[in-house]
């Protein structure tokens, strides 16, 4: 009977793809490859039911997910390598069209890439040459961007590692709010004054939420601090 019942998914699968099946079905499909002698269909409403969403499941790390009753080590292996192969896959196709900086725009799918199903706050640095183009997106910090958490000096180095004219940096906010706070704007301080007299300009920090991208430099009030 479950034999039966996994061909017909599958056969749906093959035949239309996952874009009108519900979410508990994509994970009964995926779990077929790790539980191949039961039904996963409960364990599939049961791990929905638990994180909200299929994007709640595919977002819990390997101890979350065992503690739903029905998924071992395998299954919840099996889980977060989907996810993480998703965000290789986003980032590999980011990384080969990286071109030009021309705003927050032209870095939306880049960015997209870097937060997806992030739980904290990072801060990135794009790396520019003289022309815009982007050399290399390097992670910066973790946990938060303060003035009391900038390591300079691997700022430093990595702008002169991409031998890079320009950079823009970028965090993101969990909260959803896009306008800067005190500490981003310290921490804009800092680093347009670790710059000085080495040639090399900060010419944005973008704020990143899921829903848009906050400029500092295009906002009149925050103008003054780039270089």
């Amino acid at each position: 009977m479950h034999e039966e019942h996994r061909k017909r998914v599958r056969e749906r699968f093959f035949k239309d793809g996952i874009e009108n099946m519900p979410d508990h079905e994509i994970l009964e499909l995926l779990l077929f490859f790790s539980i191949p002698r039961k039904d996963t269909n409960v364990l599939a409403h049961k791990l929905t039911d638990h994180f909200g969403s299929l994007n709640g499941v595919l977002e819990a790390t390997k101890d979350e997910l065992m503690r739903v009753d029905g998924i071992g080590e395998s299954s919840a292996a099996l889980i977060t390598l989907v996810f993480q192969m998703a965000k290789r896959y986003i980032k590999n196709s980011s990384d080969a069209t990286l071109k030009y900086y021309n705003g927050p725009d032209s870095v939306k799918e880049l960015l997209q890439s870097k937060y997806l199903g992030s739980k904290e706050e990072i801060a990135y640095m794009l790396s520019l040459d003289s022309s815009g183009r982007i050399l290399n997106c390097n992670k910066i910090a973790q946990g938060g961007l303060t003035s009391a958490l900038i390591d300079t000096r691997l700022i430093l180095e990595t702008i002169f590692r991409n031998k890079a004219t320009a950079v823009v940096l970028v965090h993101n906010h969990l909260n959803g709010v896009c306008s800067p706070s005190h500490d981003d704007v310290a921490a804009t301080k800092t680093i347009t004054a670790s710059f000085y007299g080495l040639g090399v300009r900060l010419i944005d920090h973008l704020i990143y939420t899921d829903a848009e991208i906050f400029s500092m430099s295009k906002t009149e009030r925050f103008a003054p601090l780039f270089i």
